[in-house]
C-alpha cells in the first residue's frame, strides 16, 4: 500500500487501517491518540509531535521498546495516563484504547482538535463501534463538517476507521424566516385554513367530513 512504503510497525492494525491512519497522519503536525501500539509507531514516523494516552502502564513500556527499534522516527512520543491532563491543540486525534472509555475520551478531547482537524474512530465495522459513532455525532453534529464511515484505503478496500472532520459550529438558521417565505409555502396553517373553508364547513354540518378526512 502506497502510504505504508518504508514504514515499520508491530501491532493490532490491518493494512487498510494503517494506510488510512498514515494518510491523515502525513497531513498533520500534532497528533493525539488514545491507546498506544501500532498506531503510535506509525504516527511517530509521519508526524512531528505525538501524544499517546494509555490506561495500562505496562503496555507503554512494551511500545517504548518497539519504538526504540524504529530508526526513521520524526517524533518523540509523549506518553500520558488516562487521568493526566492533556494540553495543547491537535490536527489529528485517533480514538482507540479501552472500549468503555472511547466515547468519553473523544468528547473530552474534541475541544483540543483544531477546526478543520480530523478525529479517527477505530473498530467502526463492529456494532458497538457504530453505536459509539451515533452517540458522538448526536451531540457534536453542529461542529461536524465531514463523516467518512469505514474510509477506503489506497488499495480500494474499506478500512475499520471512521473519519470525522471538525468545522466551526454553525448556529441554526430558520431559513423560512430569513428568506421571508410566506407560511403557505412550507405548509404552515394549511390544514387550519382548509378546515375554515366554506366547503368544509358544509361537509362538517352534513356529517360528511370524515369521508374526505378520516
Amino acid at each position: 500500500m502506497k502510504n505504508l512504503i518504508g514504514l515499520k510497525w508491530t501491532g493490532d492494525l490491518s493494512l487498510q487501517d494503517a494506510d488510512v491512519l498514515v494518510h491523515y497522519g502525513m497531513q498533520s503536525r500534532n497528533a493525539l491518540e488514545f491507546g498506544c501500539g501500532g498506531s503510535t509507531q506509525l504516527l511517530a514516523q509521519v508526524c512531528l509531535n505525538v501524544t499517546s494516552v494509555e490506561t495500562v502502564p505496562e503496555w507503554i513500556d512494551v511500545v517504548r521498546k518497539r519504538l526504540a527499534n524504529i530508526e526513521n522516527k520524526r517524533a518523540d512520543v509523549a506518553f500520558r495516563s488516562y487521568t493526566d491532563e492533556v494540553e495543547g491543540m491537535f490536527d489529528l486525534i485517533f480514538v482507540d484504547g479501552v472500549k468503555g472509555r472511547r466515547l468519553s475520551f473523544a468528547s473530552r478531547m474534541w475541544e483540543r482538535l483544531h477546526t478543520g482537524g480530523i478525529m479517527l474512530f477505530h473498530d467502526t465495522r463492529k456494532d458497538w463501534g457504530v453505536e459509539l459513532i451515533k452517540q458522538f455525532v448526536t451531540v457534536k453534529f453542529a461542529e461536524i463538517g465531514l463523516i467518512d464511515i469505514n474510509a477506503f484505503a489506497s488499495d480500494g478496500q474499506q478500512s475499520n476507521i471512521t473519519v470525522i472532520q471538525k468545522r466551526q459550529q454553525s448556529p441554526y438558521i430558520f431559513w423560512q424566516a430569513v428568506e421571508n417565505k410566506p407560511k403557505w409555502a412550507y405548509g404552515s396553517n394549511v390544514l387550519r385554513e382548509f378546515i375554515r373553508a366554506p366547503q368544509v364547513k358544509f361537509l362538517q354540518d352534513e356529517g360528511l367530513f370524515h369521508l374526505f378526512h378520516p
